[in-house]
């Protein structure tokens, strides 16, 4: 990431309502491959009007689900930029870096305002929200339970 890229993330941190207290990097995905989604989690209001608000701030994508195939992956090049990133605004906004699947992606993990409702597999340890189906197992993540069959 260019250095003005860094600043134009701090502008938009500085220009929000509220202060930042946690930066969190978490997987998602379509149909061309996996990225991470940046954004800063700021606490509003006061005393008893508290609250929590989650800014996009960026995406990371370092190109398509064509690199697995290819054997290009892992490691996954947008998990160096997040964590560069991400451990750079926490340390200038003292705040937390929440990152719940750095070695691979993964979308069942929670976001920083609901991570009391997750659980760590009990193969990895990575937290994730506890699979719903009957056909899933609820201690464990996805990748792990198809690593065991």
């Amino acid at each position: 990431m260019e250095e003005s890229e860094y600043v134009e993330l701090t502008n938009k941190i500085l220009s929000a309502r509220g202060k930042p207290v946690c930066i969190q990097a978490l997987w998602d995905g379509d149909t061309s491959g996996w990225f991470l989604i940046l954004s800063v989690v700021l606490k509003t209001g006061v005393l008893f009007n508290k609250k929590f608000e989650e800014m996009y701030l960026t995406t990371i994508k370092k190109g398509g689900d064509i690199r697995i195939f290819n054997g290009e992956v892992p490691p996954w090049p947008e998990v160096a930029v997040a964590q560069k990133i991400g451990n750079r605004l926490s340390k200038e906004f003292d705040a937390e870096f929440f990152f719940p699947s750095p070695n691979q992606p993964d979308d069942e993990c929670p976001n920083w305002l609901n991570r009391k409702n997750g659980v760590h597999c009990v193969a990895c340890k990575k937290l994730i929200i506890p699979s719903w189906s009957q056909y899933r197992r609820k201690d464990m993540c996805y990748s792990c339970e198809i690593n065991t069959k």
